[in-house]
């Protein structure tokens, strides 16, 4: 097996990066889930569950993820939250 750091997957990730533009306007952007795959190097889309059709308590989504020469799926629940003030 190739040594940890040669691998195509990732053991841990961070990245930073500084915006010029109003909180409330990037949180609506970050916040409006289907649209991730516009700006994610990894998630290509993300589709709300059973009928929902954006944030809220107990919705669920699914999002599609590709990295490297590999596909997946995560599905997670939809949580109240709000930008702060």
């Amino acid at each position: 097996m190739a040594p940890k750091n040669q691998r195509w997957w990732l053991t841990t990730d961070h990245e930073s990066l500084v915006v010029s533009a109003p909180a409330d306007h990037l949180y609506d952007l970050v916040a409006d889930m289907p649209r991730m795959g516009e700006w994610s190097p990894e998630c290509t889309a993300v589709d709300w569950e059973n009928g929902t059709t954006g944030p809220e308590t107990g919705a669920r989504f699914v999002g599609h993820n590709h990295t490297g020469p590999r596909g997946m799926v995560a599905q997670g629940p939809g949580t109240r939250s709000r930008p702060r003030a």
